[in-house]
Order: structure tokens, then sequence, then C-alpha cells
């Protein structure tokens, strides 16, 4: 997935930080290939959480990219985009050995992968 960023500067996406309405800890912009990192989301100190700052961001990575490869695939409805992305998170979370979460426009969260499983 990383791969898909590519160098800086060799056509891989904008990477760009700041606030982020909603919920979301990043987000997909396909008009301008950027995606935008919202790091306060990842404040482990609120909501609970039990994963790290770290841990947060590499799950968050991994989503964005995907957003970022499917983005030529027109073929592909928005819940079908969402339903990749959220792939790649819990396998991100797999990986890491812990638990990952959706959260959806109503600020719902549902667990996605939980460690506990394996």
């Amino acid at each position: 997935m990383l791969k898909g960023y590519g160098e800086e500067g060799k056509g891989g996406p904008k990477i760009a930080f700041g606030t982020l309405a909603g919920p979301f800890g990043g987000r997909f912009n396909p008009r301008s290939n950027t995606i935008t990192f919202d790091t306060q989301k990842f404040d482990v100190a609120s909501g609970g959480r039990s994963q790290s700052f770290g841990q947060l961001f590499a799950i968050e990575t991994g989503h964005e990219g995907q957003h970022y490869v499917d983005r030529m695939l027109r073929r592909l409805g928005a819940s079908q985009r969402e339903y990749r992305a959220y792939d790649v998170s819990s396998m991100v979370a797999q990986g890491l050995e812990v638990p990952s979460y959706y959260t959806n426009p109503d600020e719902q969260r549902g667990l996605l992968w939980d460690s506990l499983w394996y």
C-alpha cells in the first residue's frame, strides 16, 4: 500500500495536514490528488481509543492510500470504494494486532477488526 504513495515529487498524491470536518482522520480529494490527515483525530487521550497515535496513523494511511489507488477505477461505486478502504484498514490493524473501527458520518463507531478474534 505504501508503494502507492510513491516518492516525493514523483507523481504520487500530495500529502497535507490540517483540520478536517467530522470524525474522520484522513480524506482523499481526487480533484486535487491530495490526502489530508487530521492528526488531532489520532489523539489517544480522547475517545477511549485502545490504539497508539502511530497505530491510528498507520491504519488511516492504509485507508486513504486505498482511496488513492482506487481513484481511476470508475466502475466502483462509492460504497465499493469505502468497503475496499476499510478492508485495508482492518488488514493493517490485524498486522499491528490492535482493534480497528469504522466511523460513519453520524459519528457512530463499529468494530472492523479485533485482535481477540485471531
